[in-house]
């Protein structure tokens, strides 16, 4: 999450900083900055998607596999297994139960 709100932060402090350096005949009095501010916003957020879907993807599939046969996990991958009871301990509470 941290790494979406710093790469918003920087598409749309870039696109504030372009309009303000350069200063186009299109934006002459200031009435197209929200526009472009807000529109270098959107593109940043659906970049952030691209790169953070995977990413979530892939994490909720090692818990969906854990869940569904944990003893898999602890056999072929026991460091992965050890890092996640240490980071959530009810998993193995719950895997237990």
């Amino acid at each position: 999450m941290h790494v979406q709100k710093l790469t918003l932060t920087l598409f749309y402090s870039l696109a504030y900083l372009y309009l303000v350096f350069t200063d186009p005949a299109y934006n002459s009095n200031g009435e197209f900055t929200p526009v472009v501010v807000a529109y270098a916003f959107l593109i940043g957020l659906q970049m952030t998607n691209c790169f953070t879907t995977p990413l979530q993807s892939g994490i909720e599939t090692i818990f969906v596999a854990a869940a569904w046969d944990p003893e898999v996990m602890m056999r072929e991958h026991p460091e992965l297994y050890q890092n996640m009871i240490r980071v959530y301990p009810q998993v193995q509470q719950a895997i237990h139960a």
